[in-house]
């Protein structure tokens, strides 16, 4: 059955609006699979880049690249510099701008370990805090893939993950393993058997033994991984394991039942963060285009032009 049968309502063309424009970017390159090089994805980048909240973030920023204090990368959390870069990161705005550029660099010069730093927590940590999965995420959503200092951090991410070595409290395991997926799916060629791993990881885990946090769908993600959140990381990682097919059918079920369909924003943290994107308890955009992403990668047939149904 093609992908666009298991929608509800008509989600589609909602997508496809200045209101929103991450999502539009989104589904063009993720759902619609339209090249970088094209007027229209051109046109929807322009908007991303140009969206109000987006250049009031980047115009808060210090010249020097941090947002709020200059020696606090991570608090206050979800408005100073780490999250802010998160969040920039999290909603596909380019990394080629100057002042993105300014702030990551300055992100790694202040987070990245030495080598011998690097030794001794891989002999003597159980597994790296979450920040540094969200740390490591940045650099890479900007195109930081041949920096030495994101490859030191990617091969000390894979490195954990080949050895088992997870956080022992299951909500933090589960929560760490998503992060980490997302971080390795922007990975050009992540090791095959640390992507396993993960994947065994997370999917040995019974869906009602994760924290309930992951079956209510917020945005931004910020470090409060869901379901919707992991599960487009493992998708994207080219996981297509049967034991994946009940988060794809949870997913599915939380379409709204209404003409319009598409996911409900259960939780959000824009509010916290000071960037009002969209309200909870309303539709969103933003996971509706994730969501229908999964379906399409799932089930197959992803169209070239928009599904008959979605007309």
């Amino acid at each position: 059955m093609a992908w666009w049968h298991h929608l509800r309502g008509r989600p589609f063309y909602y997508l496809f609006s200045k209101d929103h424009p991450a999502a539009w970017v989104f589904a063009l390159r993720y759902i619609m699979t339209r090249p970088r090089r094209t007027p229209t994805m051109a046109e929807a980048e322009l908007a991303l880049r140009e969206w109000s909240l987006v250049r009031r973030v980047l115009q808060e920023m210090h010249p020097d690249g941090w947002w709020g204090q200059p020696d606090a990368l991570w608090t206050p959390r979800y408005t100073s510099t780490l999250w802010r870069l998160r969040l920039l990161a999290e909603l596909g705005v380019r990394g080629d701008d100057e002042r993105i550029a300014t702030a990551t660099d300055r992100l790694l010069e202040l987070t990245t370990p030495t080598i011998v730093d690097e030794l001794v927590q891989s002999d003597t940590e159980d597994a790296p805090v979450n920040l540094d999965a969200i740390i490591t995420h940045i650099p890479l959503a900007f195109g930081y893939t041949q920096d030495d200092r994101v490859q030191r951090r990617v091969r000390a991410l894979q490195m954990t993950l080949l050895r088992g070595r997870f956080l022992p409290a299951l909500p933090q395991r589960a929560d760490w393993l998503a992060q980490a997926a997302a971080t390795l799916a922007l990975v050009p060629r992540p090791n095959p058997a640390a992507v396993q791993a993960l994947a065994n990881a997370l999917l040995e885990m019974p869906l009602d033994a994760l924290p309930d946090r992951w079956f209510r769908f917020g945005a931004p993600t910020f470090d409060q991984p869901d379901l919707l959140f992991a599960t487009r990381a493992l998708v994207q990682l080219g996981i297509r394991d049967r034991r994946l097919q009940p988060w794809v059918d949870y997913i599915v079920s939380k379409q709204h039942p209404g003409e319009q369909g598409g996911i409900v924003l259960e939780r959000s943290l824009y509010e916290a963060a000071d960037f009002p994107a969209e309200s909870a308890g309303r539709f969103s955009r933003w996971l509706t285009a994730q969501a229908l992403f999964i379906m399409s990668e799932w089930y197959g047939d992803a169209p070239k032009s928009l599904p008959q149904s979605a007309r």
